[in-house]
């Protein structure tokens, strides 16, 4: 569709990194949080806090989770955030029907895979290629380089049911009880155990 777009992240040791691309144009957005300007309450150094012995490193995964936040808060100002209509997985995990329909449930859409699953490559050789022949006087839009991979057949789309999507996103589902967790986790919540018993309630099978 016209408003599709592919969204990369990379979070490495240093950063984490958004790559964006709008096929139907063909543009390019870019933004990088650098973890030691960006937050430097985490007092790091190229990303890590180093310990009393220098072979020793660590960092706080609350600045992982900031950053994420501050990234999602870049696509909104940039107009680029939308509405999840449907997800596509790829790569090895994309076998995993297991996997699939869990994702499926928590997002509440329809989630598919295609029949080349083994890609970790081809998007950066599809990259290359788009540039090299658009370069060299071929003008190749994105979807023709990209349609010969992504045939996809009835039995690779996983629909969740209403009563599937409602165990996740009730009031006292698991997305809840999930929340809770994590803000124990991070101390910023009291144990979870009031939501996870208006959770059994709930659904008590």
């Amino acid at each position: 569709m016209a408003n599709d777009f592919f969204l990369g992240l990379d979070l490495s040791t240093q950063s984490l990194t958004a790559v964006v691309i709008e096929p139907a144009t063909g543009d390019l957005h870019r933004h990088a949080i650098h973890f030691d300007s960006c937050y430097p309450s985490y007092q790091t150094t190229d990303g890590v806090i180093i310990g009393d012995d220098p072979r020793v490193v660590h960092v706080d995964p609350r600045m992982w989770i900031e950053a994420l936040d501050d990234m999602l808060d870049w696509l909104n100002q940039k107009g680029l955030s939308r509405k999840i209509g449907g997800i596509v997985v790829t790569a090895g995990g994309s076998e995993n029907r297991g996997l699939l329909k869990i994702i499926s449930r928590v997002f509440g859409t329809e989630v598919c895979s295609f029949e080349i699953k083994e890609s970790a490559a081809l998007g950066a050789a599809i990259r290359a290629a788009h540039c090299c022949l658009n370069n060299t006087g071929s003008k190749v839009s994105w979807n023709e380089l990209t349609a010969p991979y992504l045939t996809q057949t009835a039995e690779d789309v996983i629909t969740p049911s209403p009563a599937e999507v409602e165990i996740y996103h009730h009031k006292n589902g698991l997305l809840r009880v999930y929340e809770a967790c994590e803000n124990f986790a991070f101390g910023t919540g009291e144990l979870p155990q009031a939501e996870i018993e208006a959770f059994k309630q709930q659904f008590p099978n």
